[in-house]
């Protein structure tokens, strides 16, 4: 879970100097929301991957 935690963080800072370069109207709301899309998925294949390894085992 850490993982996906510090993926959305560094997401979160490369997309806002991203935006901020293209000089978009709002650029702390566009990274606020790729990052959190980015989160979800990590998550989303942290639980499959951890159900995954329990069915196996």
């Amino acid at each position: 879970m850490k993982n996906s935690l510090a993926l959305g963080a560094g997401i979160f800072f490369c997309t806002l100097l991203v935006m901020k370069a293209l000089e978009v109207p709002s650029p702390f709301l566009a990274s606020l929301i790729a990052a959190f899309l980015v989160f979800e998925i990590s998550c989303y294949h942290f639980v499959g991957k951890m159900r995954r390894n329990r069915k196996l085992n």
